[in-house]
């Protein structure tokens, strides 16, 4: 995946042409990073919101960890599950992190409003800087 390609947005249960959409690939639920990170997100939420910018978690969790996870995090946004790691395997985003195993490597993704790739990040350790330079990028007037 790169900057100016189609994201597959209609894998993720939305549509194009609603707006831009903030995608973030996180390792695991319930983890202390992915939990820093989601929460990060839910705090900016309604400053997206109000840009018209929509946002969903993915990573390859089961449904029912991430609905544990949603819900123990009271996030007012949507988690997808890619149980079977086809679409975060087909956008080059699977990492192996040691003895745990494959899952999403921590990416962020702006999608435009016309399902193309616009910005991407990966992220290495500063989780909050990272959430707000995505929050500030993807508020930007277009």
């Amino acid at each position: 995946m790169q900057i100016g390609d189609r994201f597959p947005v209609d894998e993720l249960g939305l549509s194009d042409g609603d707006g831009p959409i903030v995608v973030y690939f996180y390792p695991r639920a319930g983890t202390p990073g992915c939990t820093v990170e989601a929460q990060e997100f839910d705090r900016r939420y309604d400053d997206l919101g109000e840009a018209g910018v929509r946002l969903v978690g993915v990573s390859v969790d089961p449904a029912d960890a991430n609905a544990t996870f949603a819900e123990e995090c009271d996030l007012r946004f949507p988690l997808v599950s890619d149980t079977s790691g086809e679409l975060t395997t087909r956008l080059g985003l699977m990492k192996r992190y040691g003895d745990y195993g494959e899952m999403a490597a921590r990416v962020t993704v702006l999608v435009d409003e016309n399902g193309v790739v616009e910005e991407i990040w990966r992220v290495d350790d500063d989780i909050p800087a990272h959430v707000e330079e995505v929050v500030e990028r993807s508020t930007r007037p277009r």
